[in-house]
């Protein structure tokens, strides 16, 4: 971003018309989770692969990490691209989202 506003103002493009927004994660990465936990990577019904998921760690992170083909646009949650379904074990919401 600041190599945009650095070549816009180069080309006398004045900062109050550079319109600018930034997105950060609403998710709790500081989970309660205090072990590694193991996911398995599924598509339609055949296994990518097995991963394991650090504590502080996204699932995304986790299988990007690994080498595995996620889908995903921002890597912070804000798009919903990486949305998942849980199909065994557990969930817990760590934080409430607007």
């Amino acid at each position: 971003m600041d190599v945009v506003r650095s070549v816009l103002a180069g080309r006398g493009v004045p900062d109050e018309q550079v319109h600018r927004e930034r997105y950060t994660s609403v998710a709790d990465t500081g989970s309660a989770m205090t072990v590694p936990q193991e996911m398995t990577v599924e598509e339609d019904g055949r296994t990518l692969g097995t991963v394991m998921v650090e504590p502080g760690q996204t699932l995304l992170d986790a299988g990007l990490a690994a080498g595995l083909a996620m889908p995903h646009s921002c890597t912070v949650g804000n798009c919903g691209d990486c949305r998942v379904r849980l199909r065994s074990g557990k969930s817990r919401r760590t934080s409430r989202t607007a």
